[in-house]
């Protein structure tokens, strides 16, 4: 497992990057053939505070239960996942 750049993460429609807090596109920098919208620009520069305040909700209003039926496990089981799949675990 590895660990992302740290953020904050800022998205430049000019140069089509994806900064990090030094100012170099440390995250990503796209051609002109790969260029993501620039929604999908801002989405993966917020991913850093975005897995940090899931992670924060998580560990303040996460339930364990363990009950299917119950809709705030289910709930927290998503985001359970989220941050798993983000963290490639």
């Amino acid at each position: 497992m590895s660990t992302h750049s740290p953020g904050p993460w800022v998205f430049d429609e000019s140069d089509h990057s994806i900064y990090c807090g030094d100012d170099w596109p440390c995250v990503a920098s796209f051609s002109d053939a790969d260029l993501p919208s620039p929604a999908n620009g801002r989405l993966m520069a917020a991913a850093p505070e975005l897995l940090e305040a899931l992670e924060l909700m998580l560990s303040q209003y996460g339930c364990s239960c363990g009950d299917p039926d119950c809709d705030m496990w289910n709930d927290s089981e998503i985001a359970r996942e989220a941050i798993r799949k983000a963290r490639d675990e």
